[in-house]
């Protein structure tokens, strides 16, 4: 009967060990998440800079059509 009781004991600590490590790493890709946005939409811009060479909008050059 011991036996049985520390194989059980073995197991749920198995279980509890993967479930904190689960928890563990769906935190950090949660925190991490906001600085991997920040890269993406920093990378859109600098790709949308280079056709405006760095220009959203001159009050002398741009053309506009009603």
């Amino acid at each position: 009967m011991q036996k049985y009781a520390n194989t059980r004991m073995k197991k749920g600590t198995t279980s509890l060990e993967y479930s904190v490590i689960i928890a563990v790493v769906v935190a950090a890709l949660i925190g991490i998440q906001v600085y991997v946005k920040r890269a993406v939409c920093a990378r859109w811009k600098e790709s949308g800079d280079v056709f405006g060479f760095g220009r959203q909008y001159d009050t002398g050059t741009t053309i506009t059509k009603n």
